[in-house]
């Protein structure tokens, strides 16, 4: 991730990512030490804005990546004492490749990654089943509220839901603060 510059009595700032996709891990560094000091933080799918609570590079334990603005935001306003430099770094799951007509015209730039080539694979095998009208497709089933997938398209969905959890690594965590001073945890089903 492209280090971003932190300002004093700021929330958010602008990602200088063009490839972003969500954020994976976040610390704020300390660059004007040496060695460079760092604070990890808590990466976050939301953060409300709140100019005043305010706070230093220990007190900031979560931040955001605000997709509609392409800005981080973190729970608090920064509060930088004059000389300290700090920035955030990070790691962040990339945008995918969008596949087109002219990359498919040169495999050599075929975006598709070795680990998930088994399921390019059968994604194919399920397309021409399906083109070809055989019975081996399979289908969608609704049986008991639930989606079931027969034949060829179970084997893809299958490979496919697979990929997703290897590739979601983000919990999706929303956090409620600071109406509640130790944070509340809201995993879908709820306030706890």
């Amino acid at each position: 991730m492209t280090a971003v510059s932190l300002t004093n009595d700021t929330q958010d700032f602008a990602n200088g990512n063009n490839d972003f996709l969500q954020l994976l891990h976040a610390r704020i560094t300390r660059t004007d030490t040496t060695p460079d000091r760092t604070v990890e933080l808590t990466a976050t799918t939301f953060l409300a804005p709140d100019l005043n609570l305010k706070g230093g590079m220990d007190s900031i334990q979560f931040v955001a990546h605000l997709p509609i603005t392409d800005e981080f935001r973190f729970d608090r306003t920064l509060s930088i004492a004059t000389g300290v430099t700090l920035q955030l770094d990070g790691e962040y799951q990339t945008t995918p490749t969008t596949v087109t007509d002219a990359l498919l015209a040169n495999a050599a730039n075929f975006p598709l990654p070795d680990r998930y080539f088994n399921v390019a694979v059968e994604g194919c095998k399920w397309k021409l089943y399906q083109f070809s009208d055989d019975q081996r497709a399979g289908t969608v089933v609704l049986q008991d509220n639930r989606t079931v997938y027969t034949g060829q398209l179970g084997v893809f969905m299958g490979f496919l839901e697979q990929m997703k959890r290897a590739e979601d690594t983000f919990d999706a965590s929303d956090f409620e603060f600071p109406d509640v001073p130790l944070g509340v945890v809201d995993r879908g089903g709820g306030v706890f």
